[in-house]
């Protein structure tokens, strides 16, 4: 029995930014010819090493590229495959190729030159794992309705980790004020490549390249520009969002929202962590909203705080102490109302209900539900998680209150 190594899970810093990269654009030609398509030869690094291609032609050399791209977070992604379906049952019509890039290399899997027809003969054992693994993030376009629909379809595998590099695109551009136009509709990868990275993508080659044989270098070169155009997106969006004057969360994993063919355009879903705790689905509309009211609820906290400070003076006398509670719940249900949905905007504590409360403070959790008017005011609070009842006992000094039934 073969000894399985345990990998280390790939870890990434999505909420750090890592742009510009240590692989970065030389410098132009000073012939004074101009660049007109990206390509990944443009791009050194700190040692002006080039971007390497490895080419595997077998499920061996496979396997072998593979493992070096395993402890990889974020991988660009690309498929290829014949548009001729005159051979439907062929290898070479169901992909032909599958490309991965990290920075400082990119391997093309050219699957329809590998021996066998089986699954386990064409899909490396590695590349398999790197496909199935939701801890290694692969970027592209059309990635889940193209390249994972057919990886799934035809290859049985369980892809995961997709990152549809649209979702990004459409909310790092957004207008303020317009999160409804952060949208799961696709934009293409050229498209996004010159609008980020400066230069279109050459799209020309891919009318004329035959899959089913071995590649030229003019073909190993398409094949990995569109792979490391994705790897290079993803950190240059990245960087993006995190300097938004409003940091959206990063876009969910695809696959986790959408399903594996193309649909009408829905809203793009964000993954927010809630106090650091497990995250929440929200929509960039959503996300807003929430801050909206954080911040209102915390204005509404702050100038709490303030009358605490002010009623720790010393020799206060009985209608400063009247009038300190009385602050004190309005604060309080300024924040309430702040966190409803839809927000409120007409008071929901009774004149009468606050007067009753400062005239005679209820000294139990039982007493506090007998102040007459108080029952929809604590339905909110309710509605909100929030209790009424211990913040009372502890504006009134009422030990151990938050205990009391």
């Amino acid at each position: 029995m073969a000894l399985v190594v345990a990998q280390p899970k790939p870890t990434f810093d999505k909420n750090k930014i890592q742009w510009p990269l240590s692989y970065s654009l030389s410098p132009s030609p000073t012939d004074g010819s101009r660049r007109r398509w990206w390509s990944h030869e443009y791009y050194r690094g700190p040692e002006n090493q080039p971007v390497r291609i490895l080419y595997s032609q077998s499920n061996a050399d496979s396997e072998r590229i593979a493992l070096s791209f395993l402890n990889e977070p974020v991988l660009g992604f690309d498929m290829e495959w014949p548009w001729d379906k005159t051979k439907p049952n062929d290898i070479g019509g169901r992909v032909a190729l599958i490309q991965l890039a990290c920075e400082d290399k990119i391997a093309l899997f050219h699957i329809a030159l590998h021996d066998g027809q089986t699954n386990q003969e064409l899909i490396a054992p590695a590349l398999r794992r790197i496909i199935e693994s939701a801890d290694i993030i692969k970027a592209g376009v059309s990635i889940m309705n193209a390249d994972f629909k057919r990886l799934k379809l035809q290859f049985q595998l369980e892809p995961r980790g997709a990152f549809e590099l649209s979702h990004m695109h459409r909310l790092v551009t957004s207008r303020p004020g317009h999160a409804y136009e952060i949208s799961t509709r696709l934009c293409s990868l050229s498209t996004q490549t010159e609008h980020h990275l400066g230069l279109p993508l050459d799209k020309g080659v891919r009318q004329t390249c035959d899959w089913s044989v071995p590649l030229d270098d003019q073909e190993k070169n398409y094949a990995a520009n569109d792979a490391y155009a994705s790897f290079m997106l993803f950190h240059c969006m990245n960087a993006k969002r995190l300097r938004m004057k409003t940091v959206f969360p990063i876009p969910r994993p695809a696959e986790t929202y959408l399903p594996f063919e193309l649909v009408p355009p829905v809203a793009v879903q964000l993954e927010v962590k809630v106090d650091g705790t497990k995250a929440v689905t929200m929509t960039a509309q959503q996300f807003l909203a929430s801050q909206a009211t954080r911040e209102r609820f915390t204005d509404a906290r702050n100038a709490s705080q303030s009358v605490a400070a002010a009623a720790n003076r010393p020799n206060k006398p009985k209608r400063f102490i009247e009038e300190v509670l009385r602050l004190r719940l309005r604060a309080f249900e300024r924040g309430i109302m702040s966190m409803m949905s839809p927000r409120l905007t007409e008071r929901i504590i009774p004149r009468d209900t606050i007067n009753h409360l400062i005239s005679t403070p209820p000294q139990t959790r039982d007493e506090l539900h007998q102040v007459p008017g108080i029952q929809g005011f604590l339905q909110a609070c309710e509605e909100v998680d929030r209790d009424l009842w211990k913040n009372w006992a502890e504006w009134e000094g009422i030990k151990d209150g938050a205990q009391l039934s």
